[in-house]
């Protein structure tokens, strides 16, 4: 039978699923209009889809032989990008260079449930826009300056390009693969040509070139067609420039490392004109020697990671005119390497989650990446907003283990460019991690027994374990997660307030208890006034003052002492509040200064009493005290004050309201229908104080029921009286900010 329910229980969870499935594939989403079908502009243009699902979009993208070329997760692109969508595509986004100008892709978009992925929907197509592959039209039909200018196709199109070399009488120089040249020589370009990279001797001075560009497509393995020519003339005369260990260096030590270029006999000077890409021209330097260095230009360059265009001139008299510029070289400083700081190497981390590791900073940093390795497994993540950095934890690494020694070692970025890692040292993980209460709450005086006590969390324990000692209290109690309360404990009836606990923590981790982490005190304080009570003028003698409420705590009792009462012991009956109006009858006074102290019962026991607390009474009786103090004790008169008749004819508390109540604004009555047999009818409105704000008589009802009043009361209550004769009516309005 056990079998059978066991059976049936299992097909309803697969059907369950199988229904979720289901109904998450009937759901699918595509391309928007604006691009299903069509052609866009750029191959940066941000493509969306027609409905945003779930938690983000995934793009599948393939040509149009139905050959998949790449998935796009942008969930993850915006993960390692917070500023791109989760729900759209970019080309340029795409890793690779399979994308072309002049294509047509098949696109289709499925959707994130939080779970699992949904079936993609239908297929759109996009073209990219058409750009022909011909050279920069600000290079066709003029003279270079230099053999070491960098000449470019009019656009950059797929993997790398190559460039045909021929003469006007179209016979061929040669041919630059500036792809394969770009992956030999690192900082080269995959696209642009310089005459100064053709074989030595091939490029002649003042001499008119053909040149023309295809490009290669990753996906096929094959060279495009080239596309038209282009006359592009060499310059007249050569010069010098940066010496071969110079030329085109990425990895420059320092800005003071000296920069030579080729010397030329019988010249007196070289000028090193320097610029970069997004700066222009940097620094002009005119040197009687043939070198430089990168700290002679004006701040704030140098800046490390930034490749500078260095072209050389000469001269050979002082006054004479320069030379044409020789062939162009970059020079760029290496980005700095950085460590761990020398207070975290050799570390052993107990709080994974807490404990912060810290890199040597770097001037100029842009980010820092850090790389963690155990033999075979290697975790990096990367801090990219400096602007609130504050170093790193373990936890940042997915899959970082207890009771392991890592290589810990740091990357910097600068100018965009990372650094080399830098040197590793050793950092560890305990075995047996520990805890303790956090740091706030050691020897802390805690307000109540349910206020929440939190311990330094480990990463991946479950369950914690707390350790209480203290008066009549020896607990274990066990809780999931890295918080507890006095009020959890099963002998929560011996918890009296007053009195300090000990308290310890363990963790369950790998299967395993750990150690117990020290134990440390907090004292469950009792309760005082109010910080709103405690020191405060009491408005009327039938306000509440109030001591803090605290759970556990099932009666309060308040001692008072001042003028008129000594050791007054007053329990209001399972409040905690009490009223000055009911110690009246006992001695308080008005005006006067009283001392106050709280105890409280617990699991049947009352408490010491806690640290004192001043109030002063009110100056004076006000209207809203008079039921506190009982002084109206004559029945007859009580009955003329509300319940007579001698001035008008039903009139009780239900003849007369006022609306609205409260009001931020101003009041009006609401009048029953009465008969006034005295013609006067007097309106007096008293503030908590006692004194009186308004003061009004009318003739007849409906000159009192026309009056509206109350619009520049401050915030606060009111006592309104309305009088006829003998009779009259109270009551209380609440004036809003």
């Amino acid at each position: 039978m056990c079998y059978l329910k066991n059976i049936k229980t299992q097909l309803l969870v697969a059907f369950s699923f199988a229904f979720m499935l289901f109904s998450m594939n009937a759901q699918t989403t595509r391309l928007s209009d604006a691009f299903c079908d069509g052609n866009i502009n750029s191959l940066g243009t941000n493509m969306t889809s027609s409905v945003n699902r779930g938690q983000g979009h995934r793009f599948e993208i393939s040509k149009a032989d139905g050959t998949v070329l790449q998935v796009y997760d942008a969930i993850a692109g915006n993960q390692a990008v917070p500023s791109r969508s989760k729900y759209a595509l970019r080309f340029t986004w795409l890793n690779g260079c399979d994308i072309g100008y002049g294509f047509t892709y098949r696109v289709r978009v499925s959707w994130f449930n939080g779970s699992v992925w949904s079936a993609y929907g239908p297929y759109c197509q996009v073209t990219t826009p058409s750009v022909p592959l011909v050279v920069g039209p600000s290079f066709c039909g003029t003279t270079v300056t230099s053999l070491g200018v960098n000449i470019l196709a009019e656009t950059n199109q797929m993997c790398g390009h190559r460039w045909e070399v021929r003469n006007v009488d179209n016979s061929l120089v040669g041919v630059y693969d500036a792809l394969a040249a770009s992956v030999a020589n690192q900082g080269r370009s995959a696209f642009n040509f310089r005459f100064s990279w053709m074989p030595f001797g091939t490029i002649q001075n003042a001499t008119t070139y053909q040149l023309r560009v295809a490009y290669y497509d990753a996906t096929t393995g094959a060279w495009s067609a080239y596309g038209p020519s282009c006359n592009v003339t060499t310059p007249a005369s050569a010069s010098t420039q940066l010496a071969p260990a110079w030329c085109d260096n990425l990895n420059i030590p320092s800005a003071s490392t000296s920069i030579t270029c080729n010397a030329v006999s019988g010249v007196t000077q070289y000028q090193f004109s320097i610029s970069a890409a997004g700066y222009g021209t940097v620094g002009v330097l005119t040197k009687s020697l043939n070198s430089f260095t990168l700290s002679e230009l004006s701040a704030p360059h140098p800046i490390a990671g930034v490749s500078y265009d260095v072209v050389v001139r000469t001269r050979t008299s002082p006054t004479g005119n320069f030379s044409d510029p020789g062939n162009s070289c970059f020079v760029r400083i290496s980005i700095p390497t950085t460590t761990m700081s020398n207070s975290d190497c050799g570390r052993t981390i107990n709080y994974l989650q807490q404990d912060t590791l810290f890199a040597n900073i770097i001037p100029g940093a842009e980010a820092y990446r850090y790389r963690i390795v155990d033999g075979p497994t290697t975790i990096i993540d990367s801090v990219m907003n400096l602007t609130t950095y504050n170093g790193i934890t373990f936890r940042k690494f997915p899959g970082v283990e207890y009771c392991k020694s890592y290589q810990m070692s740091v990357q910097v970025r600068v100018n965009g460019i990372w650094s080399d890692w830098g040197t590793p040292c050793t950092i560890s993980t305990v075995c047996e991690p520990i805890t303790e209460l956090r740091q706030g709450f050691i020897n802390s005086n805690i307000a109540s027994c349910a206020t929440n006590l939190y311990v330094n969390s480990i990463l991946y324990a479950t369950p914690y374990q707390y350790r209480v000692t203290g008066p009549n209290v020896n607990e274990v109690l066990e809780m999931v997660g890295s918080q507890m309360r006095l009020s959890y404990l099963n002998q929560v009836a011996n918890v009296q307030y007053g009195n300090t606990y000990s308290i310890s923590c363990r963790v369950f981790v790998n299967g395993n208890w750990c150690p117990w982490g020290p134990a440390r005190n907090v004292t469950l304080q009792i309760p005082t006034l109010t910080n709103a009570m405690c020191g405060a003028n009491i408005p009327t003698m039938s306000t509440n003052v109030f001591c803090t409420s605290v759970g556990c705590a099932t009666d309060y009792r308040f001692r008072i002492n001042g003028p008129g009462l000594s050791n007054v012991i007053h329990n209001p009956t399972f409040t905690n509040y009490f009223r000055p109006s009911q110690l009246v009858s006992q001695g308080m006074q008005l005006n006067a200064s009283y001392s106050v102290e709280v105890s409280v019962l617990a699991n049947g026991s009352w408490s010491d009493y806690g640290s004192a607390c001043n109030i002063t009474t009110p100056s004076a009786f006000v209207v809203s005290d008079f039921e506190d103090y009982d002084l109206i004790n004559d029945k007859e008169e009580e009955n003329n004050l509300f319940e007579g008749n001698l001035g008008l004819t039903n009139f009780d508390e239900s003849s007369l309201n006022l609306f609205p109540n409260p009001s931020s604004n101003s009041f009006k009555f609401s009048i029953a229908d009465f008969q006034v047999l005295d013609n006067l009818i007097e309106l007096t409105v008293l503030n908590s104080m006692g004194q009186i704000i308004e003061k009004q008589s009318f003739k007849s009802i409906e000159e009192l029921k026309n009056f509206a009043f109350g619009e520049n009361f401050a915030q606060g209550i009111y006592l309104v009286n309305v009088k006829t004769g003998k009779n009259q009516i109270q009551k209380r309005i609440v004036k809003l900010k």
